[in-house]
């Protein structure tokens, strides 16, 4: 089964609207000539969907199920540009969902990817104002947040070439 997942462009109001769209075939191994029901549940890709969907498909027959709804979304700048030395700023916006909200645990993470390597954890802040961070980086970068605007920010002290990267904020999911 293939799980497509797409931003899809609506009004302002729903702007964070998310669309998921799984199809595939289904095969059943115990009676080629009957029709199987196929139930697709929530869980998909980290994101609980709130309605069951059934679809009566014949064995080899393709289904195609879309859903739509909405999610967090994370505002962070475009880029920023520093010199050796320099202190980086980043913040980032957190859209749709508190991040002081108890009821789930979240937390808000920095990550960073330089060009043509992995992607690196630098640090999390959870809804408690809790902070984990990687051993090698908790002396270059600190995290903070902003209860009032619902916003968390990244800060990287003594910035030098070989931290030129991408730096994501990135939140569980919902």
């Amino acid at each position: 089964m293939a799980v497509v997942v797409n931003r899809a462009s609506t009004d302002p109001e729903f702007r964070s609207i998310r669309t998921i769209h799984l199809e595939g075939t289904f095969h059943s191994k115990l009676d080629f000539y009957t029709p199987k029901l196929l139930e697709i549940f929530g869980g998909v890709g980290g994101v609980e969907l709130t309605q069951t969907s059934s679809v009566l498909v014949k064995p080899g027959e393709s289904f195609s199920i879309s859903y739509v709804f909405c999610a967090t979304e994370l505002i962070q700048p475009d880029s920023l540009l520093i010199k050796p030395g320099e202190t980086l700023t980043i913040t980032c916006k957190v859209s749709g969902a508190s991040i002081t909200d108890s009821s789930s645990h979240y937390g808000t993470a920095w990550i960073r990817q330089p060009a043509g390597k992995a992607l690196e954890w630098i640090n999390s802040i959870y809804y408690s104002g809790g902070i984990n961070k990687k051993d090698s980086l908790k002396d270059k970068f600190s995290v903070s947040r902003d209860t009032s605007s619902n916003t968390v920010t990244l800060r990287g002290q003594n910035m030098q070439t070989e931290d030129t990267a991408v730096y994501y904020c990135a939140r569980d999911s919902q």
